[in-house]
């Protein structure tokens, strides 16, 4: 029973936090939500296969 109330409390506070986050970008639509931040740290970067074992680390 004291169980069900914490896992109520965590959805709660969740749902809580979601709904602030929304409220902040209300007005603002083109800011950049949570995922959206995640995803620009994907730069990738190609390497010649001649620098591999430089990368790695390896002779």
């Amino acid at each position: 029973m004291e169980l069900d109330f914490f896992w109520l409390a965590i959805g709660i506070a969740v749902a809580g936090y979601f709904i602030g986050e929304g409220l902040k970008n209300f007005k603002n639509p083109e800011t950049k939500g949570l995922m959206d931040t995640s995803s620009d740290n994907d730069d990738q970067q190609l390497l010649k296969e001649n620098y591999v074992h430089y990368f790695l680390g390896i002779t």
